[in-house]
């Protein structure tokens, strides 16, 4: 949620100072400054408005009061507005676990604890399987690795090579029934 408030805040910013496209007066006549939006005050000075930034952003451990236009401080009070409305629609609707959520909940019931049994013969079966990349020619551990690890497609490795794609395929093909064969042979 804090990751959206920075980004809503800077989309809102960025907007006001740089996509405003209407640099003309509703009479078309004369053309607006380009921060038509920051009216004058009467002093000349910019009308400001003096916000606390510990409101906005949790992270902030004290009170860090900066001045914003009053353009931008209207945004940000409507962004928490309805932030906050967001919250009470889903309370009402008892909403209260959603997938975004950061708190874990989703990990935990999709995650299963491995034992260390379970553990231990995942490492035995990783080591045994980079084992036999390593056996292989050097040609066909690069391309096996950078295939079925790096997800390289085979296309860009035979660009990357200089060579056909079938060739790639081939040489692929060749170091599985290779691994496939030391495997058998290691257990």
């Amino acid at each position: 949620m804090l990751l959206i408030s920075l980004r809503l805040t800077i989309a809102i910013i960025i907007y006001f100072l740089f996509f405003q496209k209407n640099y003309l007066n509703p009479s078309g006549a004369v053309p607006r400054p380009l921060f038509w939006f920051l009216q004058k005050n009467q002093n000349g000075g910019l009308k400001m408005k003096r916000i606390n930034l510990r409101d906005y952003y949790p992270f902030y451990q004290s009170d860090f009061f900066v001045e914003v236009a009053d353009e931008i401080a209207l945004s940000l009070k409507c962004f928490k507005l309805s932030e906050n409305a967001y919250r009470l629609r889903t309370y009402r609707q008892k909403a209260y676990y959603s997938l975004d959520r950061g708190d874990g909940i989703e990990q935990e019931i999709v995650f299963i604890s491995l034992s260390p049994q379970e553990i231990y013969e995942r490492r035995v079966t990783n080591h045994e399987l980079y084992t036999a990349i390593n056996s292989l020619p050097e040609k066909q551990a690069k391309r096996v690795y950078a295939h079925f690890f790096l997800g390289i497609s085979k296309t860009a490795i035979a660009k990357a090579d200089g060579i056909s794609e079938s060739a790639v395929r081939e040489s692929i093909e060749r170091g599985l029934k290779n691994i496939e064969k030391f495997l058998k042979n290691f257990r």
